[in-house]
């Protein structure tokens, strides 16, 4: 339905006659028009979308637990039938000790915030007590908002630019730091500092550089060209902001795949090199096949933060110019703590937690066939 409104501002793009910003923002509030006159809270049709979303939730959580179930009872079964791993009564008692309180601490700060983030989805809540049982319409509101569908745009843009320079670039790094003959120690630790430095830090810092007076701009017109607002350019701001995450967990990534880098075997390289295989061919048939655990360990980190991106484009942009840099975690972020409507929030959070799921479940069981999804 969104898209039967960004076509004819598209249109005007293309021409020439609007501005991209100024085009998204009127498609953007007549859909929102649009989804008013068709009165969506009360309408069978969103209320059945937003129940089958909670059901297809529901059923990716029970998937899921039912495989880490149907996986603990597999290993508990291949234990006891070793003959030297016989369990006596002592011992039994005394491994039901030791896991209590981990399963008291996981009950506690782990099951207990799922059902009460579940319970604060179903209600127009506060945070505790009050609230009226909506049922899935948070749900509902959240799949038809144009708000949402923006920032889910910003975030398929966001991973693609974060997948290309936090992913693609540290394993190119990596490639390249294995054949520095010398100081390579000392190149690892210098691109590992970056990673130190916390998150508001880093955002502060690169806010400061990218400023129009700040020291990139400097460099710039040091170089004779002309100085840009790196920030406040609609098509600038989201590539600045994945520069300046990539710039700080470069180190960290890298460091990852020299790991998987140091578990090849030399002999499987000089045996390429003898049988005449250039750089492209031992890539692909020695280095790749030993990265692909590394790399599906880290495609589901990667992502696992990329999505939960919110507080470096809070201190650097604040979502804009316009809303060219307004990510799912920075609306999750203002829904609950701006216009303090945590039960929307909560159910926005469990939609991406259904959508992330579903992706990293995929990766896991491709990493333990040693393939990639990504």
């Amino acid at each position: 339905m969104l898209c039967g409104f960004l076509a004819p501002e598209l249109a005007a793009v293309v021409a020439g006659t609007a501005q991209p910003g100024e085009a998204l923002r009127r498609a953007a509030d007549r859909f929102e028009e649009a989804v008013h006159e068709r009165s969506r809270r009360n309408s069978p049709r969103w209320r059945a979308a937003g129940t089958a979303a909670l059901a297809l939730f529901g059923l990716v959580l029970a998937w899921g637990l039912g495989r880490l179930w149907w996986t603990l009872r597999a290993e508990w079964v291949a234990v006891r039938a070793q003959p030297q791993s016989r369990l006596t009564g002592l011992r039994l008692l005394e491994m039901t000790v030791l896991f209590l309180p981990a399963a008291a601490m996981a009950a506690v700060f782990g099951t207990l915030p799922l059902v009460q983030g579940i319970r604060m989805s179903l209600r127009t809540g506060v945070l505790r007590g009050g609230g009226r049982f909506v049922g899935t319409e948070n749900y509902v509101n959240a799949l038809v908002s144009p708000q949402t569908h923006l920032a889910a745009f910003n975030t398929a843009e966001y991973l693609a630019l974060s997948f290309l320079f936090c992913l693609v670039c540290p394993l190119v790094l990596a490639l390249a730091l294995t054949a520095v003959p010398v100081g390579r120690a000392w190149l690892r630790t210098a691109l590992l500092l970056p990673s130190l430095a916390g998150a508001a830090v880093v955002a502060v810092v690169w806010r400061t550089l990218l400023a129009p007076a700040g020291g990139v701009n400097q460099v710039l017109g040091g170089l004779g060209l002309a100085a840009r607002d790196w920030l406040g350019n609609p098509r600038l701001a989201l590539v600045s902001i994945v520069l300046s995450q990539a710039w700080a967990t470069a180190g960290a990534t890298q460091l990852l795949f020299l790991a998987g880098l140091a578990a090849v075997p030399e002999e499987l390289y000089e045996d390429a090199e003898m049988a005449g295989a250039d750089l492209g061919v031992r890539f692909r048939q020695v280095t790749w096949p030993h990265l692909r655990p590394i790399l599906g360990i880290t495609l589901i980190g990667w992502l696992l933060a990329a999505v939960r991106t919110a507080e470096p484009v809070f201190l650097m942009t604040g979502g804009g110019p316009g809303l060219a840099t307004h990510l799912v975690g920075l609306e999750i972020f203002n829904q609950a703590y701006v216009y303090v409507r945590f039960g929307y929030a909560m159910a926005q959070v469990w939609l991406l937690v259904s959508a992330v799921l579903l992706v990293a479940l995929a990766q896991v069981r491709a990493v333990r066939r040693g393939e990639a999804v990504l």
